[in-house]
């Protein structure tokens, strides 16, 4: 998962992409979602494509999209994306200096970072310390929470109500706005842009083509979300579990 490091660089990232889209009518932005070739092509296709969809559903506000990009994290990316809570919101979360999170181990770290998102976002996560997707739906909601603010203090005309705001223009391919590349880059359809990281966002003339990865496997759908046990988690209309 795009994980929030302690500078804001994915927010602010995000806030920029969508306070400067009506200036680009002109162009449609795309998701390039990237990996490193340490694992297999399928493997590192998948990472790659999860990593685009999750930041393009932050954009279109679509919590069921982040749900389903969320639904193969791992402990050691919730435990990142803490420690940059910690930091943005000064939230007592830090689990690099308050204990690494263990699978089936409570932490106190954690439970500080449920019930902070359950008292200000009404998160249906609980608080127990324990790993799993209701956490991810905190994360959903500071990531929210951070763009607006930086769109109300660099874009106020974008910032919409609250925290909602106006969607970029989504293009290649079929609108879906999200390409993933696997460890590969079209660079030289990309008129020479180079990859900057594990996420890309690219703002491509309607003319300029890109073509797909060689032997292109389909994006996930929601219906590829794990069902969770209605027993233990709190669902809102959304499927949040």
């Amino acid at each position: 998962m795009p994980c929030l490091d302690r500078d804001g660089v994915l927010a602010k990232s995000i806030a920029q992409v969508i306070g400067h889209s009506p200036s680009l009518s002109g162009a449609r932005l795309v998701v390039f979602g990237h990996a490193d070739d340490a694992s297999s092509e399928q493997a590192c296709y998948n990472l790659s494509a999860r990593r685009a969809l999750a930041v393009r559903s932050i954009l279109e506000c679509d919590s069921a999209a982040w749900r389903l990009a969320a639904s193969s994290a791992s402990i050691q990316e919730l435990s990142l994306t803490l420690a940059g809570v910690a930091a943005l919101m000064n939230w007592g979360c830090d689990t690099n200096t308050l204990g690494h999170l263990v699978q089936g181990q409570p932490s106190q770290a954690l439970a500080n970072f449920q019930r902070s998102c359950r008292g200000i976002y009404q998160s249906p996560v609980l608080d127990d310390g324990l790993p799993s997707l209701g956490c991810w739906h905190g994360v959903y909601c500071v990531l929210r929470h951070l763009i607006a603010k930086y769109l109300h203090e660099e874009f106020s005309d974008q910032a919409g109500d609250g925290e909602v705001w106006r969607i970029p223009v989504f293009g290649y391919p079929e609108g879906r706005g999200a390409f993933p590349c696997g460890d590969r880059f079209p660079r030289q359809q990309l008129l020479g842009c180079a990859s900057a990281g594990r996420v890309d966002f690219v703002f491509v003339p309607s003319a300029v083509r890109i073509r797909l990865p060689a032997e292109e496997v389909g994006l996930p759908t929601l219906g590829d979300a794990p069902i969770y046990d209605s027993a233990r988690y709190t669902f809102l209309e959304e499927g949040w579990g």
